[in-house]
């Protein structure tokens, strides 16, 4: 198995400032951010549009010796052909992610798509995949048991204690060992919302969805670490610069708060990412490093 790798969750809805990706990319790989998982999908997204920002990513990627793999969001995209074909568009760009000689792929998803994952879009991908679907589930046992995929990818219970969540994490890290299947593990610097009578929350976790789920994961050691998000200010739940926040007008008609400074969390990222792949279980801050 690939070394340990940290992924940052790119929604592609929200162009960086004059549609370049560089700076992103740039920052991202000063942390130790090994790829972007372009979330592919949006309310109401142009999907002819989203082909182009899309085209231009993987290129500014290749520019720059940066990685990316598509995360298809089951949430608005439900059409397997044109998975299969942004899957194959793809497969052999040098910017694409290849993990153990195979396409990686993701999903981010609320509820099971209706159609098949495997019959319907990985086997008909011109190339081995390595498929890691987002689930909200709190069962390891039963979503291993639905056998999508190579493994899963996990995401946070909004209603969930600290402990709860801990404990969830610690399942599927277990069913990782009994299944012999790697995991992905989402984490999160912050979440609120604040968009329409039916989008109004905020996380019961709080700060610990950062630090304590950070420390967390260090021991139990998943293959992947997923951070969600670099730019979705919708949620509060980026890292990256507010920049293609405040030249969105809808968003900043949609959203009050998604203009704030959350670089922070970047800075504290880098820290945690490499003891993370050194394989450290505890944080060790050097001077140069303390701000």
């Amino acid at each position: 198995m690939t070394d340990p790798l940290v992924f940052a969750h790119y929604m592609i809805t929200f162009q960086p400032p004059n549609g370049d990706y560089t700076h992103d990319i740039q920052l991202a790989k000063a942390v130790g951010i090994d790829a972007f998982a372009v979330n592919y999908g949006g309310w109401g997204c142009d999907w002819n549009m989203l082909a182009g920002f899309l085209e231009k990513f993987y290129q500014t990627a290749a520019a720059l010796n940066f990685k990316l793999f598509v995360s298809y969001d089951t949430t608005v995209m439900t059409d397997p052909a044109m998975m299969v074909n942004i899957s194959d568009t793809y497969a052999h760009h040098p910017a694409q992610l290849w993990v153990d000689d195979k396409i990686f792929l993701s999903s981010f998803s609320v509820d099971p798509p209706a159609f098949d994952w495997q019959t319907d879009v990985l086997d008909r991908i011109d190339g081995p995949v390595m498929f890691m679907p987002g689930t909200l589930s709190q069962s390891a046992a039963s979503t291993a048991a639905e056998n999508v995929g190579s493994g899963p990818f996990t995401w946070m219970h909004p209603a969930s204690s600290i402990e709860e969540e801990a404990a969830i994490d610690t399942d599927f890290s277990d069913q990782r060992r009994v299944a012999g299947k790697p995991w992905m593990a989402g984490i999160a610097p912050w979440f609120f919302k604040r968009m329409g009578t039916d989008m109004n929350w905020l996380h019961a976790q709080d700060s610990g969805i950062w630090l304590d789920r950070w420390m967390h994961l260090l021991k139990l050691k998943p293959n992947f670490i997923e951070i969600v998000t670099w730019n979705d200010f919708g949620e509060s739940s980026y890292i990256g610069p507010v920049k293609s926040f405040h030249e969105n007008r809808q968003a900043k008609d949609d959203c009050f708060y998604g203009g704030l400074n959350h670089t922070a969390f970047l800075d504290m990222s880098k820290i945690f990412i490499k003891a993370f792949k050194a394989g450290q279980t505890n944080i060790t801050v050097a001077p140069e490093e303390e701000d």
